[in-house]
């Protein structure tokens, strides 16, 4: 189980997934609801934000795919066949028909085989036991091991972000969407980038993108949009600075979506674009390959066909610069 969390999150406990998967174990709404029909496991509020819930309702639905995979007589095969079903759903890996692993698709492949390296450097590190925990065990004294997962380090000496009080408490009353464990500012230390939502109804929803940093935090951007749809973060032009592209779907607007490319600057975001467009789909890519990535924005201009639009790095300006509109039919 610890490789599998250090695999889905890297131990990270605000990770969430382009598919809604949240928490050190990645789980979706489809797990939680196994769990609770199979365990019998009520859970008046689920948060899987929250260490001892994401651990617990991990690893019931752990037990729950070993209990349907268990007719390959092969114990190596058994595992292969109980982390694809992990990782692309048991809807795609039938229990009653023969697995074989050569088969699935490469990203499940990656999956299962990264999952089971992470296994065998812990073996080899002389801490086996640290991956077998007991589950009633578990169940009994999660805070115990949560703690542990948050404050030590798990497999291989993983180092873990604590979030603090401080945030924390003023945001008590949010719902973090998204978290990022990146070095900002180039100070090399990690610091925490978290987005917040508040709770409020969804078309009137106040956005924060704040940053802890150590036993710090503060407020860097705060804007009035509505839904959260996936923000990318790095040093895209290769100048030394974060980036970071934040993405939001303005509801009740027939499609309109919002995007924002900001750079670090002056011990905050800078704002560099500001789009609001019919968007189809948006991309961070380098494709001429030169080092720097272009934004690609697909989209559908006011009266005109389905489109694309380059945002290339300029050296000179310093700046992403608006490429022609081209008909997605011309590309």
């Amino acid at each position: 189980m610890l490789a599998i969390a250090q695999r889905e999150s890297q131990f990270f406990p605000y990770t969430v997934s382009e598919v809604d998967a949240k928490g050190l174990f990645q789980l979706t709404p489809i797990a939680v609801k196994q769990d609770q029909e199979t365990f019998f496991k009520e859970v008046k509020e689920v948060d899987l934000f929250d260490v001892d819930q994401n651990i617990e309702l991990g690893i019931l639905y752990f037990k729950y795919l070993k209990n349907v995979y268990q007719n390959e007589k092969d114990p190596t095969l058994v595992l292969q066949q109980q982390l694809a079903a992990w990782n692309w759903g048991q809807g795609h890996i039938p229990s009653d028909k023969k697995f074989n692993f050569n088969q699935q698709p490469t990203t499940v492949q990656q999956f299962v085989g990264d999952i089971l390296q992470y296994q065998r450097d812990c073996e080899q590190q002389k801490i086996k036991q640290a991956g077998k925990i007991n589950l009633p065990l578990l169940l009994a004294g999660c805070f115990v091991f949560s703690c542990l997962i948050l404050s030590l380090g798990l497999c291989c000496a993983h180092k873990i972000i604590e979030p603090k009080d401080g945030w924390q408490k003023a945001f008590q009353d949010w719902d973090a969407v998204a978290g990022s464990s990146i070095d900002v500012n180039s100070d090399g230390k990690i610091d925490l980038l978290m987005l917040m939502y508040d709770r409020g109804p969804a078309i009137e929803r106040t956005n924060k993108v704040i940053l802890v940093q150590g036993d710090s935090w503060r407020e860097l951007l705060s804007e009035s949009l509505c839904g959260f749809m996936g923000w990318e973060i790095g040093d895209f032009n290769q100048n030394g600075k974060t980036e970071l592209l934040i993405r939001y779907d303005d509801f009740g607007m027939a499609g309109w979506q919002s995007w924002y490319l900001y750079e670090w600057k002056n011990n905050n975001f800078e704002l560099l674009i500001d789009e609001n467009q019919i968007l189809s789909n948006l991309e961070v890519e380098d494709m001429d390959n030169d080092g720097f990535s272009e934004i690609i924005q697909t989209f559908w201009p006011y009266e005109e066909p389905k489109s694309k639009q380059i945002f290339k790095w300029n050296e000179q300006s310093q700046r992403y610069l608006p490429g022609k509109v081209f008909p997605v039919r011309e590309l």
